[in-house]
């Protein structure tokens, strides 16, 4: 059997990984939130969101406008070559693991229509590349 575990939260080096969500889940609801708080609180901080400089005041770029999910609100797009209009974009692709579900073709369909506006209407030259990671160990355990 092993010792229990001893949480202490003077200081984030004491705090135990050993605590399981089992243990947690047994605490009252108040402890819980208590400890839930004190760890969040304690975690690694985003470091605060720097917008892109302005383009020259000779470029003309069209108006658009993302919603940057790190502030919540909507912000000037600005691509990092304004002169050529160059847009490069990399984004996370599926983890190949198991059968193929329409989750996957929603996420192929919307970049690549977000794409195409990019590209046809707000005529940005796109250079966009998608991961794809394969988990091979994964799909010969399945396999086998």
């Amino acid at each position: 059997m092993t010792a229990p575990t001893v949480l202490s939260l003077s200081s984030r080096k004491s705090f135990s990984p050993a605590l399981s969500i089992c243990a947690l889940l047994k605490l009252p609801l108040p402890t819980r939130q208590f400890l839930i708080s004190r760890i969040m609180s304690t975690s690694r901080q985003q470091p605060p969101w720097q917008p892109p400089p302005e383009p020259p005041a000779d470029t003309k770029l069209p108006p658009v406008r993302i919603f940057n999910s790190l502030t919540r609100r909507l912000d000037a797009f600005v691509p990092i070559d304004s002169r050529d209009r160059k847009v490069t974009w990399y984004a996370c692709g599926p983890t190949v693991y198991d059968d193929a579900h329409l989750g996957h073709a929603r996420n192929y369909v919307s970049t690549d229509i977000i794409r195409r506006v990019m590209r046809d209407y707000f005529k940005y030259n796109v250079r966009f590349v998608m991961n794809i990671t394969d988990v091979d160990d994964k799909v010969r355990v399945l396999i086998s």
